[in-house]
């Protein structure tokens, strides 16, 4: 009878020694991704703007001025 040996495809869960590592590396990520975000919004404004003018300053007079009622 021949015994064959296995081993586990999972990994194995973090010791307590190695979770504060493991939560400060997934946080400084979360930073870095929040980060990213900004730079990604303030890229699709200037590309905006570089497009279509800036509408608040209307420099080239693209857009209509009305007053509100």
């Amino acid at each position: 009878m021949d015994i064959k040996i296995f081993t586990n495809p999972h990994p194995t869960p973090p010791s307590p020694n190695e979770s504060p590592l493991s939560l400060d590396a997934a946080n400084a990520l979360r930073r870095k991704d929040q980060e990213l975000l900004k730079k990604y919004d303030e890229l699709a404004q200037a590309i905006f703007i570089d497009m279509f003018g800036d509408p608040v300053r209307n420099e080239d007079g693209r857009y209509e001025q009305s007053e509100t009622k």
